[in-house]
């Protein structure tokens, strides 16, 4: 009885003495570090393709001077419309965070105005009308901006093309009629702001102006008809576009 009684009290103290010893170590320091900081996402990177679809709405500034009533009597023509169309293009970011790149687009619209024959020295001639129409219009311009992450404002400039057609109905004088139909080519400037909406769709709102010049026509091949036309747009536009 004293035996077990002995070997009873002689484990209670062992287990005390380990429980002990267990709690001391558990108040100890660890030598463990701080847990790992939580990983920050990685920065958009625009480079790579993408293609995309745009619209917008565009005005522009075209006179027709025509020589009816003196040399210097012209027809408004300013069209002006909606457009839609895609583009295409390739973005490289550098560590700077300053993106270059190439970019093409194609769009076609309903742009035109109809407008009657203005004489410079005051006046007009409601009788001789005419109208012009931008149908399809595209570029091929170099692109720089800088990126904050996932917003890049961007310019842009290059080489712009158009079908414009012009024409003019002259009841007062017929050998003045004329239709013109030309494939222009300009210059185009803008800028705009593209903004990565996911890893692979990015949103985009753009300006551009674009000056095509003019062009020399003579109706009824007489000399006494030779006009010319010029044509200045501009033009806002938004776009969405899945980069590769």
């Amino acid at each position: 009885m004293r035996s077990t009684f002995a070997r009873t009290f002689v484990a209670s103290l062992a287990f005390l003495a380990v429980s002990g010893v267990a709690a001391q170590a558990a108040d100890l320091p660890t030598r463990k570090g701080p847990p790992p900081a939580p990983a920050l996402p990685a920065a958009y990177d625009w480079t790579g393709f993408y293609v995309g679809a745009e619209a917008g709405g565009a005005w522009s500034q075209s006179r027709a001077f025509y020589p009816i009533a003196g040399p210097t009597g012209y027809l408004p023509y300013d069209p002006s419309g909606i457009f839609g169309g895609v583009y295409a293009g390739y973005n490289y970011e550098f560590a700077s965070n300053i993106v270059v790149g190439v970019e093409s687009d194609i769009n076609y619209g309903d742009i035109r105005h109809g407008t009657y024959y203005h004489v410079s020295a005051g006046g007009s001639l409601p009788t001789d009308t005419g109208d012009g129409q931008l149908g399809w219009f595209g570029s091929a311009r170099l692109r720089a901006g800088y990126a904050f992450d996932r917003f890049l404002p961007f310019v842009t400039g290059g080489v712009a093309f158009a079908d414009y057609k012009s024409n003019l109905n002259a009841q007062t004088n017929p050998l003045f009629n004329a239709s013109d139909d030309h494939t222009r080519a300009g210059w185009t400037v803008g800028g705009g702001l593209d903004y990565a909406l996911t890893n692979n769709l990015t949103l985009r709102a753009e300006y551009r102006y674009a000056d095509y010049g003019n062009v020399t026509d003579v109706a009824a091949n007489l000399p006494i008809t030779v006009h010319t036309v010029d044509l200045k747009t501009n033009d806002v536009r938004v776009g969405v576009a899945y980069k590769f």
